[in-house]
């Protein structure tokens, strides 16, 4: 699996303006490593898309809230794919 196919297969499952551009992983580094691939979901279908394609390739995640903390804890062993909250706007269900 290379990262474009992993970028290109997340851009299917959640659109092409969610996918952040390569030059700005940089700050979402996950304690120091670089993540696979930074994606910002607008609705609960596509992080649900995003997470099954993870999920068949294998690959870790990493969410990211308001204030989370990603340069804190041990180093991941293979480079997470980012998802962020950013675009997700309300709740639609909370028990």
């Amino acid at each position: 699996m290379t990262a474009r196919s992993l970028e290109a297969a997340l851009a299917e499952a959640a659109g092409d303006a969610a996918i952040l551009d390569r030059m700005a992983y940089g700050a979402w580094l996950v304690a120091g490593v670089e993540p696979a691939a930074v994606v910002q979901p607008a609705t609960a279908g596509a992080v649900a898309a995003v997470l099954a394609v993870c999920a068949e390739r294998g690959v870790p995640v990493e969410p990211a809230g308001a204030g989370t903390a990603l340069g804190q804890g041990p180093e991941p062993a293979v480079a997470p794919v980012v998802v962020s909250t950013r675009r997700l706007t309300g709740l639609t269900e909370y028990e």
